[in-house]
């Protein structure tokens, strides 16, 4: 094609006139609005009339919430496989299950691991109120406890590298929320382990601040 031609868009669809392109100077988001932007001299980039644009973003949308969806249905599982090999009484547990399950399919953006899905089943078992995924300052933590003013964080082998970050962050997170609150780090190995002893280790660690005070 030659220059003479490119400013003469079409739409990528229909062949129409376009009107839009995708914005790709920003992220794609996936739940949402897309960014977009009028189309420019370059036949680089496919660009779309109004209505082609729209179609095509619900379907990218549409499409990336079923994987996102299909991938959170299989985290979940790997975390009830775990319970399982930890031979827990699943059946006791099944509420919890339930309630976890159905709060994860309407908040796709919760629960970034299987592990997290764990704690969060032992945790509502127990009758603890959790907010995961909660915004603290610039930070996102896995679990905000508000009753107990407790955080909890599962980490991971990655965070073995990084407890120099790990430890300012808690000190950051705690001049947000206040001194009173406590940052507990549970190991993905310690939940590989027996994931219902996170509710003893989190009493321990409060017991502890208990006596001090």
């Amino acid at each position: 094609m030659g220059k003479d031609c490119v400013h003469e868009m079409t739409c990528w669809i229909c062949g129409g006139k376009a009107t839009r392109k995708r914005d790709l100077k920003n992220p794609k988001m996936m739940f949402g609005e897309y960014l977009y932007s009028t189309p420019v001299r370059d036949d680089s980039q496919r660009c779309y009339c109004d209505k082609c644009f729209d179609k095509v973003m619900k379907e990218i949308s549409d499409e990336n919430k079923l994987f996102i969806k299909l991938k959170k249905k299989r985290m979940f599982e790997t975390a009830i496989d775990r319970m399982e090999h930890q031979k827990i009484r699943l059946y006791d547990y099944k509420e919890a299950i339930d309630t976890i399950y159905e709060y994860t399919m309407e908040n796709l953006d919760k629960f970034d691991s299987s592990y997290e899905i764990m704690a969060a089943i032992v945790l509502i078992h127990n009758r603890i109120h959790i907010k995961p995924q909660a915004r603290i300052g610039s930070y996102q933590v896995d679990f905000l406890l508000p009753d107990d003013h407790v955080i909890i964080e599962i980490d991971g082998d990655r965070h073995k590298h990084r407890k120099t970050y790990d430890t300012e962050r808690d000190r950051d997170i705690k001049k947000v929320l206040g001194n009173d609150w406590e940052i507990i780090r549970i190991s993905t190995e310690c939940l590989d382990m027996k994931a219902t002893k996170l509710v003893d280790a989190m009493s321990a660690v409060l017991d502890h601040r208990h006596s001090l005070s």
